[in-house]
Protein backbone atom coordinates (compact mmCIF):
# COMPACT_ATOMS: atom_id res chain seq x y z
CA UNK A 1 0.00 0.00 0.00
CA UNK A 2 1.25 3.45 -0.75
CA UNK A 3 1.21 6.07 2.10
CA UNK A 4 0.75 9.69 1.16
CA UNK A 5 1.13 12.42 3.94
CA UNK A 6 -0.63 15.64 2.84
CA UNK A 7 -0.36 14.53 -1.50
CA UNK A 8 3.38 13.43 -1.10
CA UNK A 9 4.26 10.10 -1.06
CA UNK A 10 6.28 8.97 2.38
CA UNK A 11 6.34 4.92 1.90
CA UNK A 12 5.14 2.00 0.09
CA UNK A 13 4.47 -1.06 2.98
CA UNK A 14 3.09 -4.08 3.00
CA UNK A 15 0.88 -4.63 6.34
CA UNK A 16 -0.40 -8.12 7.12
CA UNK A 17 -3.16 -8.76 9.38
CA UNK A 18 -2.00 -7.90 13.33
CA UNK A 19 0.36 -5.20 12.40
CA UNK A 20 -2.08 -2.54 11.35
CA UNK A 21 -3.31 -1.36 14.46
CA UNK A 22 0.37 -0.58 16.10
CA UNK A 23 1.38 0.54 12.65
CA UNK A 24 -1.56 3.37 13.06
CA UNK A 25 -0.69 4.26 16.63
CA UNK A 26 3.09 4.81 15.45
CA UNK A 27 1.66 6.48 12.25
CA UNK A 28 -0.90 8.98 15.00
CA UNK A 29 2.20 9.35 16.72
CA UNK A 30 4.46 10.46 14.58
CA UNK A 31 2.07 13.11 12.73
CA UNK A 32 1.51 14.54 16.92
CA UNK A 33 4.76 14.73 17.43
CA UNK A 34 4.81 16.91 14.36
CA UNK A 35 2.43 18.84 15.76
CA UNK A 36 0.21 18.05 13.31
CA UNK A 37 -3.66 16.78 13.72
CA UNK A 38 -4.92 14.16 11.15
CA UNK A 39 -7.73 16.56 8.94
CA UNK A 40 -9.01 13.77 6.81
CA UNK A 41 -8.39 10.56 5.08
CA UNK A 42 -8.71 8.94 2.18
CA UNK A 43 -8.06 5.04 1.18
CA UNK A 44 -8.39 4.66 -2.62
CA UNK A 45 -10.02 7.85 -3.09
CA UNK A 46 -12.72 7.10 -0.84
CA UNK A 47 -12.76 9.17 2.42
CA UNK A 48 -13.26 7.26 5.29
CA UNK A 49 -14.75 8.97 8.48
CA UNK A 50 -13.65 6.21 11.22
CA UNK A 51 -12.78 3.04 12.15
CA UNK A 52 -9.48 3.36 10.34
CA UNK A 53 -7.62 0.57 11.89
CA UNK A 54 -11.03 -1.65 11.16
CA UNK A 55 -11.40 -0.12 7.36
CA UNK A 56 -7.94 -1.23 6.87
CA UNK A 57 -7.65 -4.72 8.35
CA UNK A 58 -11.36 -5.95 6.33
CA UNK A 59 -10.08 -4.16 3.13
CA UNK A 60 -6.43 -5.00 3.62
CA UNK A 61 -6.18 -7.50 0.20
CA UNK A 62 -7.64 -4.68 -1.94
CA UNK A 63 -5.92 -1.56 -0.56
CA UNK A 64 -3.71 0.33 -3.00
CA UNK A 65 -3.58 3.94 -1.27
CA UNK A 66 -3.73 5.90 2.29
CA UNK A 67 -4.06 9.65 1.85
CA UNK A 68 -3.66 11.33 4.93
CA UNK A 69 -3.85 15.15 5.09
CA UNK A 70 -2.79 17.06 8.17
CA UNK A 71 -2.97 20.77 9.56
CA UNK A 72 -0.55 22.41 11.73
CA UNK A 73 -2.40 23.46 15.51
CA UNK A 74 -2.54 26.79 14.05
CA UNK A 75 -4.79 25.96 11.41
CA UNK A 76 -6.76 24.13 13.31
CA UNK A 77 -7.38 26.56 15.41
CA UNK A 78 -8.55 29.05 12.82
CA UNK A 79 -10.68 26.48 10.89
CA UNK A 80 -12.49 25.64 13.87
CA UNK A 81 -12.85 28.76 15.35
CA UNK A 82 -14.02 30.26 11.88
CA UNK A 83 -16.73 27.72 11.68
CA UNK A 84 -17.95 27.78 15.10
CA UNK A 85 -18.34 31.83 14.60
CA UNK A 86 -20.24 30.88 10.70
CA UNK A 87 -22.13 28.42 12.40
CA UNK A 88 -23.29 30.76 15.88
CA UNK A 89 -24.62 33.10 13.10
CA UNK A 90 -27.33 30.51 12.21
CA UNK A 91 -28.09 28.62 15.32
CA UNK A 92 -28.29 32.13 17.80
CA UNK A 93 -31.28 33.10 16.06
CA UNK A 94 -32.57 29.86 16.14
CA UNK A 95 -32.34 29.79 19.86
CA UNK A 96 -34.78 32.44 20.21
CA UNK A 97 -37.28 31.14 17.84
CA UNK A 98 -37.26 27.26 19.05
CA UNK A 99 -37.51 28.78 22.53
CA UNK A 100 -40.98 29.93 21.84
CA UNK A 101 -42.62 26.61 21.41
CA UNK A 102 -41.64 25.50 24.96
CA UNK A 103 -44.26 28.31 25.83
CA UNK A 104 -47.11 26.66 24.12
CA UNK A 105 -48.79 23.60 22.71
CA UNK A 106 -45.53 21.74 20.97
CA UNK A 107 -45.75 19.57 18.10
CA UNK A 108 -44.18 16.88 16.29
CA UNK A 109 -42.85 18.95 14.06
CA UNK A 110 -40.98 21.37 17.08
CA UNK A 111 -39.51 18.04 18.29
CA UNK A 112 -37.69 17.19 15.49
CA UNK A 113 -36.19 21.31 15.34
CA UNK A 114 -35.40 20.64 18.96
CA UNK A 115 -33.39 17.46 18.11
CA UNK A 116 -31.39 19.06 15.48
CA UNK A 117 -30.95 21.82 17.88
CA UNK A 118 -29.84 19.06 20.48
CA UNK A 119 -27.04 18.27 17.52
CA UNK A 120 -26.17 21.52 17.36
CA UNK A 121 -25.70 22.26 20.56
CA UNK A 122 -23.56 19.00 20.52
CA UNK A 123 -21.28 19.90 17.97
CA UNK A 124 -20.34 23.45 19.55
CA UNK A 125 -19.26 21.49 23.06
CA UNK A 126 -17.34 19.39 21.18
CA UNK A 127 -15.86 22.15 18.96
CA UNK A 128 -14.78 24.07 22.24
CA UNK A 129 -13.34 21.30 23.70
CA UNK A 130 -11.13 20.60 20.88
CA UNK A 131 -10.20 24.37 21.25
CA UNK A 132 -9.42 24.57 24.99
CA UNK A 133 -7.02 21.34 24.41
CA UNK A 134 -4.89 22.74 21.92
CA UNK A 135 -5.12 26.05 22.35
CA UNK A 136 -2.95 28.10 24.53
CA UNK A 137 -3.23 29.02 28.18
CA UNK A 138 -5.29 32.47 27.66
CA UNK A 139 -7.31 31.06 25.28
CA UNK A 140 -8.04 28.12 27.08
CA UNK A 141 -9.66 30.16 30.12
CA UNK A 142 -12.17 31.06 28.01
CA UNK A 143 -13.22 27.45 26.20
CA UNK A 144 -13.12 26.49 30.18
CA UNK A 145 -15.51 29.14 31.14
CA UNK A 146 -17.96 28.68 28.53
CA UNK A 147 -17.79 24.50 29.08
CA UNK A 148 -18.15 25.15 32.12
CA UNK A 149 -21.07 27.18 32.03
CA UNK A 150 -22.45 25.05 29.15
CA UNK A 151 -22.40 21.93 30.86
CA UNK A 152 -24.61 23.33 33.80
CA UNK A 153 -27.07 24.74 31.14
CA UNK A 154 -27.14 21.34 29.64
CA UNK A 155 -27.68 19.32 32.76
CA UNK A 156 -30.39 21.78 33.96
CA UNK A 157 -32.34 21.39 29.97
CA UNK A 158 -32.00 17.47 30.77
CA UNK A 159 -33.65 18.14 34.19
CA UNK A 160 -36.57 20.38 32.69
CA UNK A 161 -37.29 17.85 29.79
CA UNK A 162 -37.20 14.99 32.22
CA UNK A 163 -39.63 16.70 34.37
CA UNK A 164 -41.22 17.98 31.55
CA UNK A 165 -41.37 21.10 32.14
CA UNK A 166 -41.05 22.96 29.00
CA UNK A 167 -41.34 26.46 29.94
CA UNK A 168 -37.96 26.25 32.18
CA UNK A 169 -36.88 24.59 28.72
CA UNK A 170 -37.60 27.61 26.88
CA UNK A 171 -36.36 30.04 29.74
CA UNK A 172 -33.12 27.85 29.60
CA UNK A 173 -32.20 28.14 26.40
CA UNK A 174 -33.55 32.06 25.80
CA UNK A 175 -32.42 33.41 28.70
CA UNK A 176 -29.10 31.34 29.70
CA UNK A 177 -28.16 29.27 26.73
CA UNK A 178 -28.31 32.66 24.20
CA UNK A 179 -26.47 35.05 26.47
CA UNK A 180 -23.39 31.97 27.21
CA UNK A 181 -22.98 31.82 22.99
CA UNK A 182 -23.21 34.92 22.39
CA UNK A 183 -20.34 36.15 24.91
CA UNK A 184 -18.58 33.19 23.78
CA UNK A 185 -18.52 34.47 20.19
CA UNK A 186 -17.86 38.05 21.74
CA UNK A 187 -14.51 36.94 23.50
CA UNK A 188 -12.78 34.28 20.55
CA UNK A 189 -14.08 37.40 18.01
CA UNK A 190 -12.27 39.95 20.42
CA UNK A 191 -9.17 37.69 20.80
CA UNK A 192 -9.25 36.61 17.20
CA UNK A 193 -8.92 32.89 17.88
Amino acid sequence: MRILIDNKHEANIDLVQGQIKAWWGKLCSDINNADRFIYSISIDDQPVYDFFVEYIESNLATLKELNILTKTKQESIIETTEAISEYFDRFLPSISQLSDHFYGEITEENWGAFSYFIEGLSWILKSIEFLQVISGQEAYSIHNKALQELSKIVEDLETALEDEQYVVVGDLMQYELSPVLESYKEEITKMGI
